[in-house]
Parts: structure tokens; sequence; C-alpha cells
């Protein structure tokens, strides 16, 4: 296993491979710290596959819980890739609940420095699950749009 740590976290190997041994750590339950899955995941510099194969980990492990604060700092996170960020939407519908999920997705699609593309993309993730409570608070985010 310390093969696949070293693997993991050297930004020297390819993404592939990376991503594959972050996978297969992430199966194997073993204890590694949070550091190690949080470094993985919240690390600008880690391309995208390794960020997401991270936080698939993380999810697989169950320690997404723990690591709240950095999953939502990553979804609000305005400069961040639009491809991590509907990742991490997608993840985010499995483990928010479900009136979380709803304020996660409303404070995405309100935020006009938000790309359309992801904004959207939140705003269809919510209407699967959305309930007829959070309809007023969409009508007045639609009625602030140009």
């Amino acid at each position: 296993m310390p093969e696949l740590i070293r693997i993991a976290q050297n930004q020297g190997e390819t993404a592939d491979l990376r991503a594959a041994a972050i996978s297969y750590l992430g199966q194997t339950q073993g204890k590694y710290t949070p550091e190690f899955w949080r470094n993985l995941f919240t690390k600008k510099g880690n391309p995208i596959p390794i960020r997401i194969t991270a936080m698939n980990a993380m999810e697989t492990l169950q320690i997404l819980n723990e690591e709240r604060l950095i999953f939502i700092q990553v979804l609000q996170d305005s400069e961040e890739s639009i491809e991590l960020r509907k990742s991490v939407i997608l993840t985010s519908g499995r483990i928010f609940s479900s009136t979380e999920f709803e304020a996660e997705m409303t404070a995405i699609i309100s935020k006009p420095e938000n790309p359309l593309e992801i904004r959207r993309f939140a705003l269809d993730n919510l209407a699967v699950s959305a309930t007829q409570a959070i309809l007023p608070q969409l009508k007045t985010i639609l009625s602030r749009e140009k």
C-alpha cells in the first residue's frame, strides 16, 4: 500500500495512474488520514480527474460528512472547474439531506457570478428532487434575472 500512496500523491505520475491508485485505495477501506483525502480533493494543482476520484473514494469510505466544509467550499467556489463542480453536485445529491441539497443548489443558482452552465446544471438537479416549498424562492431568483 505505501507504493499506491506514493503514486496517488506523486504529481510526476500520469493522471490516469494516480486516479487508478486513488480508486484502489478508496476501495480497500484502509485507514488513511483525512488529510490524505482532503489534500487530493482540494489541491487545485491536482488534475480534475484526480480530484473527482478522491471525492468518489471519500464517498465510498463515507468520510464526506466529516469533510462537509471542504466539500461545500468546492461546490460553492465559482473559480473551480465546471467539470469538478458538476461531479460535486451529483455527489451532494446522494449525501446531503433534501433540505441541505435544496439550500446548496439554490445558493449556486442565485449567484450571477456562477457560470450559466453550472447554474443550469444545479437547477436541473434541483428540479429532480425539489419540494413545492422551494418554488417561491426559485421564482424570486428568476425575477432578478435579465
